[in-house]
């Protein structure tokens, strides 16, 4: 199972892997391009779905290559085809597993 951000619940499964208190991270007001928000915008400008699998198709904002997690402790990768992948460098991926995301 794979998480897309292209997924009506995709914000939700972050939820569910960061907690309740992570809604208040979704905006570019409170995030800037870390944000949720900006990288789904980002996708939808710029996102392939035929650009699957490698690390070469990452997507990122101009200023970084990631969206945080609940306070930018976790960070979650987005590829070009609007999967996104817990970044195992940052945290345990154990929840995010359970969660359906794939881990990078």
């Amino acid at each position: 199972m794979a998480v897309y951000i292209q997924d009506p619940d995709a914000f939700e499964k972050l939820v569910a892997v960061e907690g309740e208190e992570y809604r208040r991270c979704k905006t570019v007001e409170y995030f800037g391009n870390s944000s949720f928000d900006a990288f789904y915008q980002t996708w939808l400008e710029h996102g392939d779905p035929n650009a699957r699998g490698s690390r070469e198709n990452i997507r990122t904002t101009s200023a970084t290559a990631s969206i945080y997690g609940l306070d930018g402790w976790n960070r979650y990768i987005l590829r070009k085809d609007g999967e996104i992948l817990f970044d195992e460098s940052f945290g345990d991926p154990q929840k995010a597993k359970e969660t359906g995301f794939n881990i990078f």
